[in-house]
């Protein structure tokens, strides 16, 4: 996968500890976003849906090693 916001190649070969779901929840909820589920990990990159703060459903990718959305 790439990281279309920075370029990254997200690798899980690469090594390193990737997040497990409790810990991309507590990240995903630390950055605003409620009623997070159907939490799907797809090689590096974690496909979560959730609600962003005006309660619009949104659909995020997140970085599997980095936490980041």
């Amino acid at each position: 996968h790439v990281d279309p916001a920075s370029g990254e190649v997200i690798d899980p070969r690469s090594g390193g500890q990737l997040l497990d779901a409790g810990a991309i929840t507590r990240r995903v909820e630390a950055a605003g976003y409620t009623g997070i589920h159907d939490l799907e990990l797809d090689e590096a990159v974690w496909d979560v849906e959730a609600r962003d703060a005006a309660g619009q459903r949104v659909e995020l990718r997140v970085h599997g090693f980095t936490g980041a959305i």
